[in-house]
């Protein structure tokens, strides 16, 4: 109950504390492996629809991800500590946290439908004022979905700044 209150309200107070944000659609695909608890893991290829806006110390992404046996709606809040941590305002580094919603299609499960939270840590590569690349990992412990542990994986994303 506490993940649906703090997460939105992370969500509207990064946003709304922004100086300037910066509006960005973009499309990622990754690699997710789902730990059941009583049997072995399996191993995705997701792509997913990324929505969100960005300022120069935090960004909120949306995120509607496809697998060939799942399906999520995913909020992510995150902070990016440097401007420059290379020496160079093109790589920067984030870390946040990260709420989702998604059902998962297995016959074994009695419960399909469940949600997750956890944390992530990536890098931001800009190529260009409009275009980044994100690189990042996440680790999403799952709750209320009776034989699912764990959720992790990487994720490539390109994001378009309008």
């Amino acid at each position: 109950m506490i993940q649906r209150i703090l997460l939105p309200t992370l969500l509207f107070f990064s946003i709304a504390a922004a100086d300037e944000s910066f509006p960005f659609i973009g499309f990622a695909v990754g690699y997710q492996k789902l730990q059941p608890t009583k049997e072995e893991s399996s191993n995705y290829t997701p792509i997913a629809l990324h929505f969100g806006a960005q300022s120069l110390k935090w960004r909120t992404l949306f995120a509607l991800q496809y697998a060939s046996a799942y399906k999520s709606a995913d909020i992510e809040v995150d902070y990016i500590p440097f401007d420059a941590p290379f020496g160079t305002p093109v790589l920067r580094p984030y870390i946040g946290l990260n709420v989702n919603y998604f059902r998962y299609d297995h016959t074994a499960l009695t419960d399909n439908d469940g949600y997750s939270f956890g944390a992530n840590i990536g890098l931001l590569l800009y190529t260009s004022d409009r275009i980044d690349i994100d690189l990042g990992y996440h680790y999403n412990k799952i709750e209320q979905f009776e034989g699912m542990d764990t959720m992790q994986g990487a994720t490539l994303s390109v994001h378009y700044f309008y």
